[in-house]
């Protein structure tokens, strides 16, 4: 039996509809591209705050909370296998999917959407509706695995994700927020994460299918950060970035660091639900348009006669 439309998940339906409409560029991301708090004047996303500024061209805005680099390269082989070229796919590489409170939370796999990308439209779409049957778009990774993964500050190993995240965290200490930090941040990462390779692979179809990637390593609040933890924590978001940056200069695809690019003032976390508060990415009016400006005045778009497929 085939699946029925309310089976697909709508950031995909969403992607169909641009890919006929053969959009110009699609800006894949997080919560980070949608957040806006309550006190901005302005809250449209930032994909929306770029259509603005480049009016010509139609954009496609892709984005779910807690979206990832497995997830942005399962979007990448679909479009690709479909035959849809945009001029330009944005991928925003938040610095905090690379930690274990990311990479491992069993809510934020997405196997289903991974899983559907790679059936849509094949022999194999006939078996999806038994494949949900049998769960087979559960996570693989279960609660009681990520709670028992590791921890690292560097090479110090500091607990286990069950001590940075439980219901404790519910009640702000100094203590709690520099816990949170070395958790969310003060990992080293290395080339061979699986977000990492996930994030090359996706570098490569793209300008292997002539298709022109902008990345760009998004805003953290590195003077809260620091503030808690030192001078040295600044030191370990450079170095992290320094290996994003060597991977994709592997495969001849520049990054745009903008992890240092802001003050804290230009963040919204403070206003973040209900507390207690720990620094994210989420962005106030004059962060997001700092980072569309940026967008626009560096992407140069490749000519569309000069793409495969377009003829």
């Amino acid at each position: 039996m085939l699946p029925v439309s309310k089976d697909i998940p709508n950031e995909i339906k969403i992607l169909d509809v641009f890919m006929k409409l053969k959009a110009d560029i699609v800006y894949f991301g997080d919560s980070t591209i949608n957040w806006a708090p309550d006190s901005d004047v302005n809250r449209e996303s930032m994909p929306g705050l770029l259509q603005r500024l480049l009016p010509t061209e139609r954009i496609a805005k892709i984005t779910h909370a807690s979206y990832q680099m497995d997830v942005y390269q399962a979007y990448v082989e679909y479009m690709i296998r479909k035959g849809y070229h945009p001029k330009v796919v944005i991928i925003p590489i938040n610095l905090r999917c690379f930690s274990p409170e990311w990479d491992q939370q069993p809510l934020w796999q997405f196997e289903k959407e991974k899983l559907t990308l790679a059936m849509k439209d094949t022999f194999w779409m006939k078996f999806y509706r038994p494949l949900a049957v049998f769960k087979i778009f559960e996570p693989r990774i279960n609660r009681f695995a990520y709670e028992q993964t590791n921890v690292f500050d560097g090479s110090q190993l500091i607990g286990q994700v069950r001590d940075f995240d439980n219901a404790s965290y519910q009640v702000y200490s100094q203590e709690k927020m520099k816990n949170k930090l070395r958790f969310r941040y003060m990992y080293s990462l290395s080339k061979q994460h699986r977000k990492v390779q996930s994030m090359v692979r996706s570098a490569k179809l793209l300008k292997s299918a002539g298709i022109k990637p902008v990345f760009y390593i998004t805003p953290v609040d590195w003077q809260t950060i620091e503030k808690n933890l030192g001078v040295s924590s600044v030191l370990r978001i450079e170095e992290n970035v320094q290996v994003i940056r060597s991977a994709l200069d592997e495969v001849d695809v520049p990054v745009w660091d903008l992890s240092r690019s802001l003050p804290s003032e230009d963040f919204s976390w403070p206003e973040d639900g209900d507390g207690p508060y720990y620094p994210n990415e989420h962005l106030r009016l004059r962060g997001r348009m700092l980072v569309v400006k940026t967008l626009a005045e560096r992407m140069i778009l490749p000519e569309r006669e000069n793409l495969p497929g377009q003829n």
